[in-house]
């Protein structure tokens, strides 16, 4: 069974209480919860991005939980720490396989239903956190069957990335990664962190990664391309994926593609970097998000003008489209090469 460890955050994120569980095979995980003084009226559960932490997310639970004049309702927030994350066990950036994290998820997800059964729940991942829950949601339906889930929302998704790396450094990260499971690269020269995501600034952020990691939620991003048409329409309707055009790091093409086969709702994020939720205008952002999750659940959202179809509905991307995604034009081999 599970076993929930509850108490104080002791670091600087007070607003929070510490929470312990283990995932699937036993790592253990540490997230926090932010409880509003009276009963919540739903929940609102967040996965996080690659190199962050679930406090990264403060500012958000504490508006949802500390607005109910302006929210209407308020909401009791949970984040957790992937393995080799923040507070969580595992080294620091690495997995053995991708199926770690979703062991991760599917044990957060149990303990935060096991605490609220029957429950309003609103789920919010980010980045590589979006892209986990994009794959979750698609391959793993039998587990979310049972939750009472009332807006999903996807923030710059890793579907795929602005830049990929060479193939020759790609083939070199797998062998590492077959011989050596959790070897972590510093990627802090490719990837530009917001300065109060930096390492120097916060000790619970960091810019390392596995191969396994990063050529799992490569392959992850492609199969939620491929599949998006699988999608449940009932939480394709109730999802909501959100991207800055000027994203540095994950793709937007591919969000609106994934939007646009799956038939979510797709808003872009004008004005905000990578990491809206720790940007100069976190606040625009956070009133989006909680935008989000006061729209009824039926039917289509009308706040925003609606994404353009690219792809004709009821079907998938061929490999050429997903080629697009990924490589650029002056790069994309010739047929016959």
């Amino acid at each position: 069974g599970y076993l929930y460890d509850i108490g104080e955050d002791h670091l600087h994120f007070n607003s929070a209480e510490s929470l312990y569980i283990p995932s699937g095979d036993g790592t253990k995980l540490h997230g926090r919860v932010w409880q509003p003084k009276q009963a919540a009226d739903e929940i609102l559960l967040v996965f996080h991005g690659m190199g962050e932490h679930s406090g990264c997310y403060q500012g958000l639970a504490e508006k949802a939980m500390n607005n109910k004049h302006q929210l209407e309702k308020t909401y009791q927030t949970y984040a957790f720490d992937f393995r080799g994350h923040g507070l969580s066990q595992g080294k620091t950036g690495a997995i053995r396989n991708y199926n770690d994290l979703h062991k991760d998820l599917a044990a957060i997800l149990h303990c935060v239903h096991s605490l609220h059964p029957g429950k309003p729940l609103n789920i919010l991942g980010h980045s590589m956190g979006g892209g986990l829950l994009l794959n979750h949601l698609i391959g793993k339906k039998s587990e979310i069957d049972h939750l009472n889930i009332h807006h999903i929302m996807i923030t710059n998704p890793w579907i795929t990335l602005q830049k990929q790396p060479p193939w020759i450094d790609r083939w070199k990260g797998w062998l590492a990664g077959s011989i050596f499971p959790e070897f972590t690269l510093d990627v802090k020269d490719h990837v530009k962190a917001p300065f109060n995501r930096s390492p120097k600034v916060d000790l619970f952020c960091h810019t390392k990664i596995s191969p396994n990691l990063f050529l799992g939620a490569e392959a992850a991003g492609l199969e939620n391309l491929r599949n998006a048409h699988t999608l449940d329409p009932k939480l394709s309707e109730r999802m909501t994926i959100m991207h800055t055009p000027t994203d540095d790091v994950t793709n937007p093409k591919s969000s609106e593609s994934f939007a646009s086969t799956a038939k979510t709702h797709y808003h872009l994020l004008g004005g905000m970097n990578h990491t809206p939720h720790v940007s100069e205008n976190k606040e625009a952002f956070y009133d989006k998000i909680i935008q989000c999750m006061k729209q009824p659940i039926e039917g289509p959202s009308n706040h925003e003008q609606p994404f353009s179809v690219r792809i004709q509905p009821k079907t998938h991307p061929s490999e050429d489209q997903l080629v697009d995604l990924i490589i650029s034009e002056n790069e994309r081999p010739t047929k016959g090469q």
